[in-house]
C-alpha cells in the first residue's frame, strides 16, 4: 500500500477522472493529510467557471466527471460549500 501511495505521490494526472482517482487512491491508501490536500487542491482548481468538472479540458462539464470530483473531495474533507479554488494555469 505504501508504495501505491508513493507512486500517486510523485506523478501528475491528466486527466479529471486520473485526479479524482488520486485524491481517492491517497485517502484509501492513507496518505498523510498534506498529501491529500495537495491532490484535493488540484483537483479543485480543475473545476470550471460553471461549476462543474469535465473529462478533460476541451470539454464542456459533465455529471460523471462532477459527480466523481465531489466524490473525492467529499472523501478527502473538502466540504460542498467550499468556495471553487482559482484557476491556476499550470493545473
Amino acid at each position: 500500500m505504501s508504495r501505491a501511495v508513493a507512486w500517486l505521490e510523485e506523478h501528475a494526472p491528466v486527466s479529471n477522472q486520473d485526479a479524482a482517482m488520486q485524491v481517492l487512491g491517497l485517502v484509501w491508501g492513507g496518505a498523510d493529510k498534506d498529501a491529500i490536500t495537495k491532490a484535493a487542491s488540484g483537483l479543485r482548481h480543475r473545476q470550471g467557471g460553471e461549476g462543474g468538472w469535465a473529462q478533460l479540458p476541451t470539454l464542456d462539464a459533465d455529471a460523471y466527471a462532477t459527480g466523481q470530483a465531489l466524490y473525492a473531495l467529499a472523501l478527502a474533507g473538502v466540504p460542498a460549500t467550499e468556495a471553487a479554488a482559482p484557476p491556476e494555469e499550470d493545473c
